[in-house]
């Protein structure tokens, strides 16, 4: 019995892609950022997801998560404890 075979998978090259942040240490952070989600939304829509999970691996799932968490975090726990706090004092 044999178990599902997955189909060969057709890899997409997007010009100028490259590894993540890999600009030269004297680039400065923001413009390699910059660089780098300009190349991830060239690849997005050449490749879909799958091909931005291949490129950027778990990376990608662990800045997702920590932009949400930091996001929810400001929004749901430390305004609303502020506020209070104004609104006590």
């Amino acid at each position: 019995m044999e178990l599902c075979e997955s189909a060969p998978v057709q890899t997409v090259a997007v010009s100028g892609s490259r590894p993540a942040f890999s600009g030269t240490p004297s680039q400065p952070r923001l413009a390699r950022l910059r660089r780098e989600i300009g190349d991830a939304r060239a690849l997005w829509k050449a490749a879909g997801f799958r091909g931005l999970l291949r490129q950027y691996g778990w990376r990608l799932v662990a800045i997702v998560i920590g932009y949400y968490l930091v996001r929810d975090v400001t929004l749901y726990v430390l305004l609303p404890f502020l506020v209070g706090r104004w609104l006590i004092s």
